[in-house]
């Protein structure tokens, strides 16, 4: 009886002051959510970037806007892909998946279009001048081979691993070249709008801070300042020191106001750690200092490491390698 009158106070105890621990760590979200909307709003410049567009926005409110991808990059593209995609084809056909000829009869139309247009596409672009004839006959004869693969393919009712190694042997220069190609176009015209956005900015530059947001290309890829393509091509118009603390990528913010938002949590985040940690010694002993420094370390980090190891040297027999 007493257990149970004991389990009854637990349990009392915990929706009252349960909900109140929980509401009063709300209030503290909601300011702090508050506090970072008003200091991204009062920080310019900066650019942010979602996908190929940058959008500068200065210090007078108006906003600038470098719109990618520039042609002929989804054409190249296209092209490229052809490749990746007789493989997802040519998987299902080795996995056993008996669909993968009416897959391939559809595919099959999509390419034979495509050919027609590529006949059709403005393949020029100011980093190679003079040489898009060139260009759009390679095009034409990379999508006519891989024609020519697909309706083998389709004839004889057989696409195993060694089809589609051998069609990759012969269409990997095209691959390469046009992913290639595609990229030259469309960061030397970032890289030339950007240079005079610094141009114009002069000393202004110097106090840029840039929030890419959202994501692009593969889901886990380009998550850092040295693997991701847009914030490379900004950082190499920027003083080294101020790449690391004036680039920020935000993966999961979906529009501006969002990626606002975590540009002034990030600098309050900076300046609270600078507030609470005011001695030397004091934010060389707290991994909590760098984390909050740095947006890129979780803040539990130093501890959850420690934790592991303790972990580790009291059950040693799951760790023997």
């Amino acid at each position: 009886m007493r257990q149970l009158l004991a389990l009854s106070f637990i349990c009392l105890a915990s929706v009252i002051y349960g909900d109140a621990l929980g509401d009063m760590d709300a209030f503290f979200v909601k300011q702090y959510q508050k506090i970072s909307e008003q200091s991204a709003n009062a920080i310019r410049p900066v650019i942010l970037v979602d996908g190929f567009n940058y959008t500068l926005y200065n210090k007078d409110g108006t906003t600038e806007i470098i719109e990618g991808p520039v042609p002929p990059f989804n054409a190249l593209k296209a092209v490229s892909h052809i490749g990746p995609c007789l493989y997802a084809i040519g998987k299902q056909a080795w996995t056993g998946d008996s669909t993968w000829i009416e897959t391939l009869k559809e595919y099959q139309k999509l390419v034979a279009e495509a050919k027609k247009s590529a006949a059709e596409v403005d393949w020029s672009n100011p980093e190679w001048v003079m040489e898009e004839y060139k260009l759009r006959r390679f095009m034409i004869d990379s999508i006519s081979a891989a024609e020519k693969f697909i309706a083998l393919r389709l004839k004889e009712q057989r696409f195993d691993k060694q089809h589609y190694i051998q069609f990759a042997q012969n269409y990997l220069p095209t691959m390469v070249i046009t992913m290639f190609l595609a990229n030259l176009a469309d960061t030397t015209d970032a890289l030339n709008k950007l240079k005079d956005w610094k141009k114009k900015l002069g000393a202004q530059w110097e106090d840029l801070y840039v929030v890419l947001y959202g994501s692009k290309g593969r889901s886990t890829a380009a998550l850092t300042v040295d693997t991701n393509t847009a914030a490379q091509t900004i950082a190499s118009l920027m003083d080294p020191k101020k790449v690391e603390t004036n680039i920020l990528l935000a993966p999961t913010s979906k529009n501006p106001e969002q990626a606002f938002a975590t540009l002034g949590a990030v600098l309050n985040a900076r300046e609270l750690a600078n507030l609470t940690f005011d001695t030397n010694r004091e934010q060389k002993i707290s991994g909590l200092y760098k984390a909050l420094q740095n947006p890129t370390i979780p803040l539990a980090l130093d501890n959850v490491k420690e934790i592991i190891q303790q972990y580790k040297n009291h059950n040693p027999e799951h760790y023997s390698y």
